[in-house]
């Protein structure tokens, strides 16, 4: 009995792309990105599976190349395929210099049954070139002598040596106490970022303008420069990223005292004896002072005020006590905020004394002048009965 080919199941997994683009040259330890679409050219449903990336060093890519990359390829209906995706490989930093290749498998390990399986595979050449060294120079402060705190010019090159690319990477400048620049000293506030291509030799020279750290101790120190601080770009085989140790420079520089003003930092009364002195006229104030010399005291709320003033006076309304027998005089009266008083029940003689009538004979005798004595005892009542009152109120 004849069986049909056409009742078994057709599952037809194709390496549909797999391309490097432009990258032909590429240093050993570098990036690699591929550009992969997987496509299902049967006419049944494909199971998921994987596809791995290898890196060879012929033509004929196989399984037991050096695998670089493994992704997932979901479940493909008949002529379905993935969207074109990208995946970033890193070719062995042991690859010796030369042409290598870098392919796709899809379904390397034969999961899924297959009609045909000689389309499962596909690569692209590339030459592995000599790994880039990077190296910096650097030329002397602008100027040499600087207070701590003080802006100083720093000029550097970056350059390469070695035909492979390398990028993007990353300079740093640090305050050190010696010539041996680490990313353990003191860091300046700096950071530039660049890439050098396959064949490129050097950037341009670079001009930084940074302010010397204000904690310097005043003496002889160094300002230095690390290319590549991170370790992103492999510099070739050895004990470190950096065989030739050549990533770092550093240039030295004389540290003086800081003035403020025309007042060295250690004086007592630089920035009015209520800051510290940090940099070239620049003073940092301690709490509640401000201005450029620290000279102006603030409140805790940051506003201005005098230093010597009186607490705000507290308006006290004056209403009748019946305690204190005394009419309501439709007066306020201000008294200091002195906190709370405590009223003890004794009241001053004077509180409740009556006016004095003025009974004088207002006829002077045609000289139009009046006697103004009997007013006096009239005012002291007054002005005792006030107090009375705003002690009450207060209390």
């Amino acid at each position: 009995m004849l069986i049909s080919s056409a009742a078994s199941a057709e599952v037809n997994l194709q390496m549909f792309t797999f391309d490097i683009g432009t990258t032909f040259q590429i240093g050993a330890g570098q990036n690699l990105t591929i550009t992969y679409v997987v496509r299902n050219e049967g006419s049944t449903e494909s199971p998921a599976t994987v596809m791995r990336v290898y890196y060879s060093s012929d033509a004929t890519i196989h399984t037991n190349d050096t695998v670089l990359e493994e992704v997932n390829i979901d479940s493909l209906p008949p002529n379905g395929m993935t969207p074109s995706a990208q995946l970033t490989v890193t070719i062995p930093k042991d690859a010796p210099a030369g042409p290598h290749w870098v392919g796709g498998i899809v379904d390397p390990e034969k999961v899924v049954t297959e009609t045909i399986r000689t389309d499962n595979t596909k690569g692209s050449s590339f030459t592995v070139m000599p790994p880039a060294d990077l190296r910096v120079s650097m030329d002397d402060p602008v100027p040499d002598s600087q207070q701590f705190g003080g802006p100083i010019k720093v000029t550097f090159r970056v350059m390469k040596d070695g035909d492979a690319a390398a990028g993007p990477f990353k300079v740093r400048l640090y305050f050190s106490e010696d010539r041996d620049i680490a990313t353990d000293d003191m860091p300046i506030d700096f950071e530039y970022e660049t890439s050098l291509g396959a064949g490129i030799t050097g950037d341009q020279q670079q001009i930084a303008d940074v302010l010397l750290p204000s904690t310097a101790t005043i003496g002889n120190h160094f300002v230095g420069a690390i290319v590549d601080p991170d370790d992103e770009i492999y510099e070739g085989t050895g004990t470190s990223p950096d065989p030739e140790g050549n990533n770092s420079r550093a240039v030295p520089i004389e540290i003086t005292e800081a003035i403020c003003y025309g007042i060295l930092a250690s004086d007592g009364s630089v920035c009015s004896g209520q800051g510290a002195c940090v940099g070239p006229d620049k003073c940092e104030c301690f709490d509640n002072w401000g201005g450029e010399q620290c000279d102006t005291p603030l409140h805790a709320d940051d506003n201005i005020t005098d230093a010597g003033s009186e607490p705000d006076a507290v308006m006290v309304e004056d209403t009748a006590d019946p305690d204190i027998g005394q009419p309501d005089t439709g007066f306020d009266s201000a008294v200091p905020d002195q906190g709370q008083v405590v009223d003890t029940g004794v009241h001053d003689a004077t509180a409740d004394a009556t006016p004095i009538e003025d009974d004088s004979d207002t006829d002077d005798g045609g000289c139009g002048q009046s006697n103004p004595a009997p007013l006096a005892p009239l005012i002291v009542a007054v002005f005792v009965a006030f107090i009375a009152i705003a002690r009450r109120r207060v209390a």
